[in-house]
């Protein structure tokens, strides 16, 4: 998966690959709904969406009130510009 391999790179994370098998019915998934990630004493997840909640939540069905949602994710770095190297080096843009 190019996202996991793009943070690895970038960030350092290790992925901790969750189960496969459902505990509650014993069904087999070929993906998982998420996936964990850990680097140091840090821990967080990924998890796997449906593709209508990629669209803009102004116009998401289940806002019906058509509001913007804002959601800021914040990553911290030791030295930002060598960060800002490896985004680029792995493949992603810079947007300031």
């Amino acid at each position: 998966h190019r996202a996991m391999k793009f943070y690895k790179d970038v960030f350092g994370w290790e992925y901790v690959m969750p189960h496969s098998t459902c505990p509650e019915t014993g069904e087999k998934k070929t993906e998982p709904d998420y996936y964990m990630f850990k680097k140091g004493e840090t821990h967080g997840s990924f998890r796997k969406v449906e593709s209508t909640h990629h669209i803009s939540p102004s116009t998401h069905p289940g806002n019906t009130d058509k509001q913007k949602i804002a959601v800021t994710v914040t990553i911290n770095t030791d030295n930002m510009d060598e960060g800002l190297k490896a985004i680029e080096k792995a493949g992603g843009s810079i947007y300031m």
